[in-house]
């Protein structure tokens, strides 16, 4: 199963590394080209490694130059583009009450962390953007990059209870 993941993520480097898949003619491109085995791995599954999928875009729009909302619009399309392209429903990684499914949490931690050093990149800047100030010392660079899968899976939940 990491070999489809790993595969996957493989495909999308190009896009992400260098050119950011920011048209639509490359969002269709990535709709159609990125397809998981959904019916051999499961949904869940799926939804999880996708949601991995949109942390790193995020991150690597950022190491990439771009300010937050143009990092956070990329990677929301690119979120879009590989769900509709695998036949996926955002609503299928929510419970009842809002929150997502503990497997699917505990799946796309794991997922969001394989670009975990990325992130340890990005973390500064996104501070800096955010904050402005001084340089963050490595220990807090360190916490937050731990800290980011959880972030970024809460916002997921505090946009689906209307918090957002």
């Amino acid at each position: 199963m990491k070999k489809f993941f790993l595969a996957g993520i493989f495909l999308l480097l190009p896009c992400t590394a260098y050119a950011l898949p920011e048209s639509s003619e490359n969002l269709k491109k990535l709709e159609k080209g990125f397809i998981l085995p959904c019916n051999e791995i499961g949904n869940e599954n799926c939804i999880s490694r996708l949601i991995g999928v949109n942390a790193c875009t995020f991150i690597f729009g950022i190491n990439k130059g771009k300010n937050y909302k143009d990092a956070m619009r990329i990677a929301d399309n690119v979120f879009i583009a590989v769900m509709k392209g695998n036949n996926l429903d955002v609503n299928d990684m929510f419970e009842k009450d809002g929150f997502i499914k503990k497997q699917i949490r505990v799946e796309s931690k794991a997922r969001i962390n394989m670009c975990r050093q990325q992130t340890k990149q990005a973390i500064p800047v996104l501070f800096k953007e955010s904050f402005g100030g001084d340089d963050l010392p490595e220990e807090r660079i360190e916490g937050a990059s731990l800290a980011f899968a959880e972030y970024w899976l809460d916002n997921f939940e505090m946009m689906r209870r209307g918090k957002k």
